[in-house]
C-alpha cells in the first residue's frame, strides 16, 4: 500500500498543524500532504489503478479467519421472513461503496432464497473490477455524491451498508 505509509507518516505534523482538530474538509488530510495531491482519495485511486488494486486485495482477506456479521445475525429470520410474509421482492440490499462486494455476495451464498434485488455500488473503476457474480447487480455510483439512480434509500427493504468510510 504505497500511499499509507505516506500519509502515515505524515499525520503527527498533519494533526500539529491543524491542531488536532478534526478535518472539516477530504482534500485537506494527512493523506493528501502525505501523497502530495490535492485530490479526494477517491479521486487519487482513480488515478493510481495498480494501488487501487492492491487495495481491494487487501480488503478482500483482511477479515480472513474472523466471523462475518452474518454467522451470528439472524438475518434470514429478521429480514428474509420478513420479506418472504409480505411478499415484497424489491431492493433487499444496497452495498454502497461495496468494492468487489463482498458483503452482497456472502448474502446471495448464505440466503440464497431470500427475494430482492442485491446491488453493489462503488466507483466506476471499482464495479469494473468486481467479479461478475450472478444475482447480484454492479451499480456504478460515486457515494459522496447524490445518488440519480433508481435505487433509492426508501428503495431498500434492509439496509444500505457502508462498507468505506
Amino acid at each position: 500500500m504505497n500511499c499509507l505509509i505516506p500519509a502515515w507518516l505524515n499525520l503527527p505534523t498533519f494533526l500539529t498543524e491543524s491542531r488536532y482538530h478534526i478535518p472539516s474538509d477530504p482534500v485537506h488530510c494527512a493523506f493528501q500532504a502525505g501523497v502530495k495531491t490535492d485530490n479526494h482519495v477517491s479521486q487519487w485511486f482513480t488515478k493510481h489503478l495498480d494501488v487501487l488494486a492492491d487495495f481491494h486485495n487487501f480488503l478482500s482477506t483482511e477479515r480472513e479467519g474472523h466471523p462475518h456479521w452474518l454467522d451470528f445475525y439472524p438475518f434470514g429470520k429478521r429480514v428474509g421472513h420478513a420479506l418472504k410474509t409480505t411478499g415484497q421482492s424489491g431492493v433487499l440490499v444496497v452495498d454502497v461503496g461495496g468494492g468487489s462486494g463482498r458483503e452482497v455476495q456472502q448474502i446471495s451464498k448464505t440466503h440464497p432464497t431470500i427475494p430482492g434485488r442485491k446491488i453493489l455500488q462503488d466507483l466506476q473503476q471499482v464495479v469494473d473490477m468486481a467479479n461478475e457474480t450472478p444475482k447480484i447487480e454492479a451499480m456504478a455510483h460515486n457515494f459522496l455524491k447524490r445518488n440519480r439512480s433508481k435505487v433509492t434509500l426508501n428503495d431498500a427493504v434492509f439496509s444500505v451498508m457502508l462498507t468505506y468510510a
